[in-house]
């Protein structure tokens, strides 16, 4: 799955033809509902004037959503030199787009260091005929990769801040929940331990009441025995 901040498009193009020797596209090519006119859209920038007089620019399209930048290398290449583009999303920060135009430029001439193609073999570069050298390929990649989705440092800070700050605000939320529901058990427990108290009151207070009804049941059956005993000891004739 390709990131929606990565580029959809890489191409490198002779000025002297605007033969785009390198065109690819970066994940689906379907990304964009306008991919299609990618490539007549860089052949008509490098037709036109401001190309001749601004060797770095970044154009951005409104209609389309998207960054067109491109940076003209006059010291590389056949007669008039080549040109780097890259299309992206309107997402992509243009500080960080400028960095990846120099990534891609370093990294296209690498690779042709390593696929032994020198400026007199560029001149005769056919069409597209570059995305089939697993040198060029792989170094853009890298470039591309090494991008991103085109996030600058600071938003990226920002952004990790914002996470820290989410984070930190729910641990105080679970901690003050956690308080609430310690408030609520000891709430509880001191309910519970007045009921307790007030329940062994009334218990001792029956107990109590228990005892001094037995003692006088004990002391009426005394004096009840006493006097039945006193009654047999008379008609006895002991009296």
């Amino acid at each position: 799955m390709v990131a929606p901040g990565f580029p959809y498009l890489v191409a490198v193009a002779r000025c002297v033809d605007s033969e785009l020797m390198y065109c690819k596209s970066i994940g689906a090519a379907s990304r964009h509902s306008s991919h299609g006119e990618f490539e007549g859209l860089m052949k008509r920038i490098m037709s036109a004037k401001t190309m001749k007089t601004l060797k770095e620019k970044i154009l951005k399209v409104d209609d389309m959503k998207m960054y067109i930048a491109y940076r003209k290398d006059t010291g590389y290449g056949p007669e008039g030199g080549i040109v780097y583009f890259v299309i992206t999303p309107l997402s992509y920060n243009k500080s960080e787009l400028r960095k990846l135009m120099g990534e891609i430029q370093s990294a296209f001439k690498n690779g042709m260091t390593e696929a032994e193609i020198d400026e007199e073999k560029l001149s005769t570069v056919k069409e597209k005929e570059l995305n089939k050298k697993s040198h060029i390929k792989n170094k853009i990649n890298d470039a591309v990769d090494k991008g991103g989705e085109g996030v600058a440092m600071t938003d990226k800070i920002l952004a990790q801040l914002d996470k820290n700050k989410a984070l930190v605000s729910a641990n105080i939320a679970d901690i003050m929940a956690r308080n609430d529901q310690l408030e609520e058990t000891l709430e509880m427990t001191n309910d519970l331990v007045e009921s307790t108290s007030a329940f062994a009151d009334k218990a001792n207070a029956i107990k109590k009441a228990m005892m001094m009804k037995n003692l006088k049941m004990m002391i009426g059956l005394g004096i009840l025995c006493a006097a039945c005993i006193a009654l047999l000891l008379k008609q006895m004739g002991i009296f």
